[in-house]
């Protein structure tokens, strides 16, 4: 997103077969191995993170959207690809309990630079980390 320069082990890289349609819209959400909250949990995602939507589906009034994978997220917890959080203060916000993690730019933890970068980027405008 800012242009750093950073590497990671070519082993834990996988494809990506279908663009990305949407972007996670909470700190934190569950994916489940199929359209259902009682199932056993397959992943985590936090803000920011792209995922393909190929479908959806509603188990007991919890609507989901379903994935390439099979794996279903809880379709309130996505935005679609350019729509935009309208106020990047409501998405700091959305952090508050969040554990600090020096370097941590999700849900799962967090410094002020990156909270800062992440916030701006869900609301459309890109900043350097160190901003």
């Amino acid at each position: 997103r800012d242009g750093y320069v950073g590497y990671v082990a070519d082993t834990v890289l996988g494809g990506r077969d279908h663009a990305p349609t949407h972007v996670v819209s909470v700190p934190r959400t569950f994916l489940y191995p199929g359209p259902d909250l009682r199932l056993p949990l397959s992943g985590q995602l936090s803000m920011g993170s792209a995922v393909t939507v190929t479908g959806a589906a509603e188990t007991r009034g919890t609507h989901y959207a379903l994935l390439p994978s099979g794996e279903a997220v809880i379709s309130g917890h996505l935005r679609p690809l350019g729509e935009p959080a309208a106020d990047y203060v409501a998405v700091a916000e959305a952090f508050l309990g969040t554990p600090y993690l020096w370097g941590g730019a999700s849900g799962f933890g967090i410094d002020c630079s990156g909270l800062v970068q992440l916030a701006m980027h869900m609301a459309g405008r890109q900043v350097l980390r160190d901003s």
